[in-house]
């Protein structure tokens, strides 16, 4: 795993042999929001879908908006909704 957030998602998706379309439904998203969030393209991540993303994967929500900050931190990804 390497560069930015999007790799850390796609990295737990692909974790669990999924589609992109197959997590977008899981979410409630479109499978191109998926596809704009592993290819850098989205420069924030709702806090409500980093929960569902959480409650998907079965880690705590600290959990997972630590694992998003270190790539945020160490590779400069501005990829988080200001609250």
């Amino acid at each position: 795993m390497s560069g930015n957030v999007g790799n850390y998602i796609k990295y737990l998706r692909t974790s669990r042999n999924m589609t992109q379309e197959e997590l977008g439904s899981i979410i409630g998203v479109k499978k191109a929001a998926v596809q704009k969030w592993e290819s850098g393209m989205v420069q924030n991540l709702k806090r409500d879908t980093i929960k569902k993303l959480a409650d998907y994967f079965e880690v705590t929500n600290e959990y997972m908006q630590n694992c998003l900050d270190f790539y945020f931190n160490k590779y400069g990804n501005t990829f988080f909704e200001e609250v």
